[in-house]
């Protein structure tokens, strides 16, 4: 008598007869029932289930015990999928469990059946989020991190692109300080030549004061366009509200560009005197704004079988 060493997998009720009658409309449901010859057994390889009727990928375990029962895991798509990657659709058991939200679904390390991309011919109810234009190919849902939609779960099936922006980053610097600045010494930002001077006397000096906090005040009103002449500084002294903004924590002075991307990163900082400290020689991080998208278009792996408004059913048709 041998000893069975694998790992045993609840299944669930088994089928034993399948009609050529269509079957429920419901997602995951197999549009016809004798299409189970279609499908393959499959391990669910994901934390919190996979619900049914979504898109999955695949991967093999060479050292399952038992081949052919668990050596085929799948789980959701991961974020840089190709359409060559779309292993297929998890089906609608029998008996499935309910999600928290009301959804029909597997969970982690259970058996299930799936509608296998590799097949041809394969049809299955999903829904069809975006909408659905029958005999064109889906697009498959792979990543979310991007996208503005939020109804199109990852793994999802819809009829147009999800796309989205990531945002522009605006390039910031800093100047940090250990004293007062001495007498005439200079900060250049941008192509404005900054001088501090206890007694001011031509356009670009900043007032000078007897304590760090109140010399950097100064300096931060005539960046962000705020200084009175004679007070803050002389007159005719540059503003750069148009360019950067100024904050001051002391000891350290933040600026940030006002327009996000990468040309911010061209402004200068440059520092005399051994009190100031600046973060580069120019201001960094700036970024563009990058259009990326969420979705991948199953050409030549899947196509509508019929059309549908978005939230609705439509019929996939594998291969």
């Amino acid at each position: 008598m041998s000893t069975f060493n694998g790992t045993p997998i609840p299944l669930g009720q088994v089928q034993s007869s399948y009609s050529d009658q269509m079957a429920t409309a419901l997602a995951g449901q197999l549009y016809s029932e004798s299409d189970i010859n279609l499908t393959d057994s499959v391990l669910v390889n994901e934390a919190n289930g996979i619900v049914c009727g979504l898109g999955v990928i695949s991967a093999v375990n060479t050292t399952a015990r038992r081949p052919g029962i668990n050596d085929t895991s799948i789980s959701l798509p991961a974020g840089s999928e190709a359409a060559a990657d779309f292993a297929g659709v998890v089906i609608r058991p029998h008996t499935a469990f309910s999600s928290g939200e009301n959804n029909a679904y597997v969970k982690d390390n259970w058996g299930a059946m799936l509608l296998s991309g590799q097949r041809v011919g394969g049809r299955v109810w999903v829904t069809a989020y975006l909408g659905a234009t029958v005999g064109a190919a889906p697009f498959w849902r792979i990543k979310t991190a991007v996208g503005t939609d939020t109804t199109t779960p990852l793994g999802g099936f819809c009829g147009s692109a999800i796309t989205g922006v990531t945002a522009a980053i605006a390039a910031t610097g800093s100047v940090t300080n250990s004293a007062v600045p001495a007498d005439a010494s200079t900060l250049q930002i941008g192509s404005v030549t900054y001088r501090f001077k206890g007694t001011m006397a031509q356009a670009q000096d900043i007032k000078l004061e007897s304590s760090l906090d109140a010399t950097m005040a100064h300096l931060v009103k005539v960046i962000n366009g705020t200084s009175a002449e004679g007070v803050d500084c002389y007159a005719g002294t540059t503003t750069q509200a148009a360019t950067l903004l100024a904050a001051y924590n002391s000891p350290v002075l933040s600026m940030t560009a006002v327009t996000a991307g990468t040309s911010g990163n061209s402004i200068a900082l440059v520092e005399t005197g051994s009190t100031m400290i600046v973060s580069a020689a120019t201001l960094t991080g700036g970024a563009a704004a990058v259009t990326t998208t969420d979705t991948v278009q199953l050409t030549g792996y899947a196509k509508w079988g019929n059309s549908a408004t978005a939230g609705n059913l439509a019929k996939l048709v594998i291969g």
